[in-house]
């Protein structure tokens, strides 16, 4: 509809110069255009062949627009037009330097610039993951299935959306976001709906007591990457690798984590390396499969062990590189063995001794 209201305004603009007998057009511009229309946008041309005037040339209209195609000015979604312009009397409205900023990368995102048709794409490929995870939503409830994923599948992509517009400082355009036949009852059931599986999921793997518990709080934090994300992403891989036990619950796997932030990390080695950081899997490592010894599961290392054997080590390891190329040791202590990344001086893994 759009576009059929740009076209039938660009033909009136034909009749009324063919009107005036004037000859030349002036496109107009605007930021975010198409890398194809962005090369004639705010430039002037003549409705026939080139021609020159003053020692001005004035490239021919229909050919270096593409004006009457679907792909140039005028066609699918162009929201260029044009006006008349007359030479050495007109003045045009856009110079050079102004349409070289239009086509700047201006718009940052996750520590990239991009320019506003590169930014206006990427907001196009979110605003088709909502409609797409609505129409699966919408196709499932009407066959009766199970809706809960596509109602988280929606959940994310507003998320994502939201975080984006937000960073750019772009504009939302509902209008695109919109699918026939799901509106403000279908939004409020799949929005429950992807809460309460969210909750669900916090429940099976014991963390319910995470300060994510609201998908709204879960997406803030997964994009912007905030330390209680990565806990959390860190917590739910060890408990559905085994690793350990949701019964462990999240509370005590951040304990964990902040024990070992406050008496491990700032530490030195005997070696002379100055701990910076830690794996998550470290913490695994910590907290161990198991409390008492069983075939087949692994026990915990206390944090004041893991530290003992940083220090005081009994042996430690010559230095070994990883096909990534990080270079990383062992130290063995009295009663645990703790691998570290030299080159990045974090902790990689722990083990109880002899385990």
């Amino acid at each position: 509809m759009l576009t059929g209201v740009n076209q039938t305004a660009a033909k009136l603009q034909i009749a009324r110069m063919e009107e005036m007998g004037c000859e030349f057009v002036e496109v107009t511009a605007h930021p975010g255009a198409r890398p194809s229309h962005a090369v004639w946008q705010g430039k002037v041309f003549h409705l026939g062949d080139g021609t020159s005037v003053n020692g001005v040339y004035y490239p021919p209209f229909v050919q270096s627009t593409g004006y009457g195609t679907g792909a140039g000015l005028g066609g699918w979604n162009c929201r260029h037009n044009f006006f008349p312009f007359f030479p050495g009397l007109s003045k045009r409205a856009y110079t050079n330097e102004t349409l070289a900023q239009l086509d700047a990368k201006e718009i940052s995102y996750q520590g990239k610039d991009y320019t506003r048709y590169e930014a206006s794409q990427m907001q196009r490929a979110l605003e088709r993951k909502i409609r797409k995870a609505k129409r699966e939503y919408l196709s499932l409830d009407a066959a009766g299935q199970d809706t809960a994923e596509s109602a988280v599948k929606l959940r994310q992509a507003r998320a994502q959306l939201n975080d984006f517009l937000t960073e750019t400082g772009l504009r939302q355009d509902n209008f695109r976001e919109q699918v026939a036949g799901f509106g403000r009852s279908a939004a409020a059931r799949a929005t429950a709906l992807a809460e309460r599986s969210h909750k669900a999921w916090l429940k099976s793997i014991g963390a319910e007591k995470t300060e994510l518990n609201t998908l709204a709080k879960y997406y803030e934090g997964k994009y912007h990457n905030s330390i209680e994300y990565q806990r959390l992403m860190g917590y739910s891989k060890a408990v559905e690798k085994a690793d350990i036990s949701p019964l462990v619950g999240f509370e005590i796997y951040r304990e964990y984590c902040e024990k070992v932030q406050k008496n491990i990390i700032g530490q030195t080695t005997s070696t002379g390396v100055r701990l910076e950081s830690f794996a998550l899997h470290f913490v695994d490592r910590l907290i161990g499969q198991t409390s008492e010894p069983h075939p087949g599961k692994r026990l915990g290392v206390s944090i004041e062990d893991a530290l003992d054997a940083l220090i005081n080590p009994v042996s430690v390891s010559d230095v070994r590189t990883a096909p990534s190329g990080d270079k990383r040791q062992t130290f063995t202590g009295k009663k645990a063995d703790v691998t570290i990344s030299i080159t990045d001086k974090l902790l990689i893994q722990t083990n109880p001794r002899g385990k």
